[in-house]
């Protein structure tokens, strides 16, 4: 049946099976003696509710048969893998009760702003048939299947229609069954476990890691509570980077009157996870419900820009206390294939380091492949040094979980120790290093371990571990932390920086600010500490950087950083600048 007819006439049919339900009832009692003048009225009570479904109906934004729930999903914009911008949304301040089944009569609910039309349509017509029979029992049970199934209230009603004119369960025979739901409490109260309410009392404070926390576990145990879902969904999103965990209580969302606010959520956690091939499908889904959305055309803006082919040029300088100067320059593409789930890049360098009266050139190529549906989304790398001789380099990087990554590869040890002695050794090394960031309400901690076993029979191992707490004392864009950085080695090298007086380790604390949008990331970061053990001494860094499209197919970006203090003494210093120009094709 075209849907166009059936919504035109879908007042009509409301009312003739609410008229056919009090009827029945009227029939169903033998020697029940005539409702007369109370039971017209009762009638004409239902009649009224159906009208006002009708008219909530035909009211309410988004696709025929529900009402368009709040745009709840985080705002869009880039997000740094260093430092995310905030991922909170606006808090869900009407929550709606739309698969609960009523069995005795009431008054209509008034619809929120997050309740379909589905929820009042189950209201009225498992109302009026108030289930005084064994059959109406089966009968309201089967249209709470069928609203629980379908996103279109309509479809539930052609369905009930041709239960009641045909007296047959086989017309919703392949409509998966629910699980039962409790009964709602009177008109203006909800009625939740106590358990459940905390989470949303949590959620509407913008408590999201509170909420995350105590609400996951909750799931299992109220599985079919949509609304619990979607505020999990969400508080895991926003505050953590437990982004299967969101996807797992997103995901039995997408096929329920809540699909469009769980597809925007699952496709921003996609997108932040580096999954843009996931993500856009998603946004796309919620345009095709809403074309207004905002947030999902802002997504499918950022998601097809950053799966399009790229070519990019990089020039850097940096320099130090000893008279170390490089000057480098890098040349890259980077594309994925049809699927997206595939990305390749290739790039050439060349750099240029002199020392005093020492010089070394390095030229290179590198071939990168990242298989984002193979198991640990495996990074494959190799390099070929060409000049000035001819070395082979690569590995591998393995996405553990969503917040921990692994290495192993072969580097060039000389150029990574920015020194040319180093280099003119022609020193390699073998590299291992474990990565992980959590994010939980108690802040954000971030520890890095790198392990080298230097070609001149040395190891090096180099740690770094850092803490954000969760404070907000200048605003949203503005994040204290505080951290260590340590580096030991088992013997001396007088070719790299070989701190052995027993090794070197320096702790420190500072402020970082971040402002991000559709078109730009700005990010700043100061930092002062002093000495844990060894080497280690006073010091303070600065950092400052951003990335901006000028259009649609440019983007420029610039980066400095300036560190003293901390190895070689006080007067020791490293500063450094990288311009990039971008091209998206």
């Amino acid at each position: 049946m075209n849907r166009t007819v059936i919504l035109r006439f879908s007042p009509i049919l409301i009312l003739l099976i609410c008229s056919g339900a009090w009827a029945q009832d009227n029939r169903s009692a033998p020697g029940t003696p005539k409702p007369g003048v109370a039971g017209s009225q009762d009638r004409d009570k239902w009649i009224g509710i159906a009208l006002e479904a009708i008219r909530k109906s035909h009211t309410a934004q988004g696709a025929v048969g529900y009402a368009a729930p709040t745009e709840s999903a985080a705002p869009a914009g880039t997000l740094p893998a260093a430092a995310p911008a905030s991922r909170k949304g606006p808090a869900i301040t009407e929550l709606s009760t739309e698969s609960v089944v009523h069995t005795s009569a009431s008054p209509l609910i008034p619809l929120s702003r997050t309740e379909t039309t589905a929820a009042a349509v189950n209201q009225v017509l498992t109302d009026s048939l108030r289930a005084e029979t064994a059959k109406k029992v089966r009968q309201a049970k089967l249209l709470n299947r069928v609203l629980l199934a379908s996103n279109s209230s309509l479809d539930a009603l052609m369905i009930l229609e041709m239960i009641q004119n045909r007296g047959s369960e086989d017309t919703i025979k392949d409509i998966p069954a629910a699980k039962e739901e409790p009964a709602i409490a009177p008109p203006g109260e909800v009625q939740r476990d106590p358990k459940v309410q905390r989470i949303f009392d949590l959620y509407q404070k913008e408590d999201y890691p509170g909420a995350a926390k105590e609400g996951f576990p909750l799931l299992s145990e109220f599985p079919n509570d949509a609304q619990l879902r979607l505020i999990v969904g969400n508080s895991l999103a926003w505050s953590t980077t437990r982004y299967q965990d969101a996807i797992s209580a997103y995901r039995p969302l997408l096929d329920t009157p809540q699909a469009r606010d769980a597809s925007l959520g699952m496709a921003n956690v996609y997108r932040w996870n580096g999954r843009e091939d996931l993500a856009l499908p998603l946004y796309k889904k919620v345009i095709e419900q809403a074309p207004d959305n905002k947030d999902a055309r802002e997504g499918i803006v950022l998601t097809e820009r950053a799966m399009r082919p790229r070519t990019q040029i990089s020039m850097g300088t940096a320099r130090d206390a000893n008279s170390m100067q490089r000057q480098e320059l890098t040349l890259g593409h980077r594309w994925r294939s049809a699927s997206g789930s595939n990305i390749f890049e290739i790039e050439g360098a060349g750099t240029n380091d002199t020392q005093v009266d020492v010089a070394s050139y390095q030229r290179n190529i590198t071939l990168r492949y990242q298989g984002l549906e193979l198991p640990f989304q495996p990074t494959f790398e190799v390099t070929e040094q060409t000049s000035p001789q001819q070395s082979v380099f690569g590995g591998v990087n393995l996405k553990v979980t969503d917040d921990t990554q692994f290495i192993a590869k072969r580097v060039n040890w000389g150029l990574l120790s920015f020194n040319t002695s180093a280099e003119l050794a022609n020193l390699s090394a073998a590299h291992f290093a474990l990565a992980t960031s959590k994010t939980g309400e108690m802040g954000n901690v971030r520890a890095r371990v790198d392990y080298f076993g230097v070609s001149d029979g040395n190891s090096v191992v180099i740690g770094n571990l850092q803490y954000t707490p969760p404070w907000q004392l200048l605003g949203e864009y503005f994040k204290p932390f505080i951290g260590i950085s340590t580096r030991n080695q088992a013997n001396y090298s007088p070719l790299y920086w070989s701190p052995v007086n027993g090794g070197y380790g320096v702790y420190f604390v500072g402020m970082q600010a971040e402002w991000s949008n559709s078109t730009s990331t700005v990010f700043a970061s100061a930092q002062i500490g002093n000495g844990l053990y060894g080497e280690g001494g006073l010091n303070w860094g600065l950092s400052l950087g951003g990335k901006t499209w000028i259009n649609d197919d440019y983007a420029i970006g610039a980066k400095l950083n300036k560190y003293a203090g901390g190895q070689y003494g006080p007067t020791y210093y490293f500063t450094s600048a990288l311009v990039t120009l971008e091209r998206a094709w």
